[in-house]
């Protein structure tokens, strides 16, 4: 995973992402021009109803193709509790006083990019219809089994593709049951 050292300079500042460029040394010595893109870290929030059903959007948004995906968006704060907090009632109408932070990852699929997301559990949400669709999204919430759940993440598409990825891990892992179970566990427990 890339992380921009501290003395790279900034060229380029975009909506969503900047350019970052430095002079980094080579084994033999020399030195060569690096670039790196540092993108706004986002939440990801798994949110759980008192009827232990996950809320999941089906969303569209222009230029893309409708999927589901977790509620989850890029941070504009750095208290990512509050942001989670507000991805969550935005996206989906929905707010909870029981709130544990699951994890923080690291994004991998980019070598060249400075980027983390940091997974939320919501427990015993409540709907409370204060939903706000950005002009550049519509999104339906739906609730979910765990079940349902665990298919819906390995659709072609599926929003969110770090969850996909540890989900289908668990999925494919010799002893898949007890490891869907431990992931339950944690989430309802």
């Amino acid at each position: 995973m890339l992380r921009i050292p501290f003395h790279a300079e900034k060229v380029f500042s975009g909506t969503l992402h900047d350019i970052y460029q430095w002079q980094q040394e080579m084994f033999d010595g020399s030195f060569q021009v690096f670039e790196g893109i540092k993108r706004r870290d986002a939440v990801v929030v798994i949110a759980i109803t008192s009827e232990s059903k996950i809320v999941m959007n089906y969303e569209s948004q222009p230029g893309s193709e409708p999927c589901f995906g977790l509620p989850s968006g890029g941070s504009e704060d750095d208290d990512l509790l509050r942001e989670a907090q507000r991805e969550l009632e935005e996206e989906t109408g929905y707010t909870s006083n029981q709130w544990k932070k699951l994890y923080t990852a690291d994004i991998l699929d980019y070598d060249r990019m400075d980027w983390s997301n940091h997974v939320y559990v919501a427990r015993d949400c409540q709907r409370n219809g204060t939903r706000s669709d950005d002009p550049g999204e519509r999104i339906y919430p739906e609730l979910v089994s765990f079940e349902e759940f665990v298919s819906m993440s390995q659709l072609p598409g599926f929003r969110n593709g770090e969850m996909k990825r540890r989900v289908a891990a668990m999925l494919y892992a010799q002893n898949h049951e007890e490891e869907l179970e431990a992931f339950r566990r944690v989430l309802f427990d």
